[in-house]
């Protein structure tokens, strides 16, 4: 959320032996280490667990890393991927270590000037791979022979941030068309600051919701807020994919059911949205998410009723405790297959906007110039 300028998380990091951990260099550097320690930590772990899979074989790393689809579809994304190569590349040298921050911040800048675009020449290659989080959490939904193409929305509710996307897929395999991306940071532990509830409130979302509802029966100004600003991402996923619909959907597929070409769905049917992240426990989400339709009256914009529903755990997931495979771990389970096999995205800035109708001027009499001579 940082490397992303994010303006909620005050106060800023203190400065550590003259070191300033709010800093883009210090951002970068400490996400980089963090990052390379959780790599060398799951290889231990797997190492150490799979030693049946592993036997009299070598193994070959690789990593997958989410990122918000409105943070791929934008400038931030050098950012990211400078990061997860210095991180990819301290994972993968046993003999890297660091003192102390001014070191790691050193030895961030050295790592970072050694590679190219493409990796150092000779260099071992950096697979570490930036993967838009939508095509992770919906693998399972796109593989699986029962879905229907169609537009449907995908809401993560995190710790920091709320993750909307609403896209359309057409299944057998073709891309998935992004149509609105939007990321606010209105996470569970965020919301939790907002409402002025304690830190341990936001670890537990049905504690949260006791608290949540209560401030909601009192009036509370603070939750009222922060309904609203729920509301407005989702209702912004919400119409900008509907302003799009038309611009990359075929003429023919718009005009299936005459009438109704203007629709985001046909008025009988619902719009199906999928709500993933440990936050997505939380009734008071499921609540202020669905309640954006009647609060911004979409009815009468033609958009459809929402279905809000948990996206389905894959038959394969092991290990995963039942009430929260669907809710936390899709993602995670997403990432896990590697980037060549994951459905391609188109992304919402290279979706064509529908043409503006031209302005039609209105005709008052006989043009001057067709009839000077009249007048002469």
């Amino acid at each position: 959320m940082r490397l992303s300028g994010g303006n909620r998380l005050d106060p800023r990091p203190p400065l550590i032996h003259g070191f300033d951990l709010g800093s883009t260099l210090g951002l970068r550097a400490l996400s980089a280490w963090f990052l390379a320690s959780v790599v060398r930590k799951s290889q231990t772990w797997i190492v150490s667990n799979d030693t049946e899979r592993l036997r009299n074989l070598t193994p070959v790393w690789s990593a997958n890393i989410g990122i918000p689809v409105d943070h791929f579809d934008s400038k931030l994304m050098p950012i990211f991927t400078e990061v997860f190569r210095v991180s990819w590349i301290w994972a993968n040298d046993k003999s890297f270590q660091v003192e102390n921050v001014n070191r790691l911040r050193d030895a961030y800048c050295e790592t970072r000037d050694e590679f190219s675009v493409e990796g150092s020449e000779g260099s071992e290659p950096i697979d570490c791979h930036a993967v838009p989080e939508i095509a992770a959490a919906i693998y399972p939904f796109a593989m699986s022979r029962d879905s229907t193409p169609g537009v449907y929305a995908h809401f993560d509710v995190g710790g920091g941030t709320l993750d909307g996307v609403s896209f359309n897929f057409r299944g057998g395999g073709e891309k998935i068309v992004c149509l609105a991306a939007e990321v606010k940071q209105l996470g569970i532990a965020i919301a939790s600051e907002r409402l002025g509830l304690c830190n341990d409130v936001a670890k537990n979302p049905r504690k949260f919701d006791d608290e949540a509802t209560r401030l909601d029966h009192a009036s509370c100004k603070n939750s009222t807020d922060l309904k609203h600003d729920i509301n407005k991402l989702v209702g912004t996923v919400v119409m900008k994919a509907r302003k799009n619909i038309l611009g990359h959907f075929d003429q023919q597929a718009i005009h299936q059911r005459p009438g109704v070409q203007n629709h985001l769905l046909h008025p009988d049917d619902q719009l199906q949205m999928f709500l993933g992240g440990g936050g997505s426990l939380s009734r008071w989400y499921r609540t202020a998410i669905e309640a954006t339709h009647e609060r911004f009256n979409q009815h009468s914009a033609d958009v459809p009723p929402y279905d809000l529903r948990p996206l389905s755990p894959p038959s394969d997931l092991r290990g995963v405790p039942e009430d929260e495979a669907p809710f936390r771990h899709a993602i995670s389970y997403g990432l896990s297959i590697p980037e060549g096999e994951l459905a391609g995205i188109t992304f919402p800035s290279e979706v064509r906007a529908p043409p503006r109708r031209p302005v039609r001027k209105p005709n008052f009499g006989v043009a001057y110039e067709n009839s000077k001579d009249v007048f002469d």
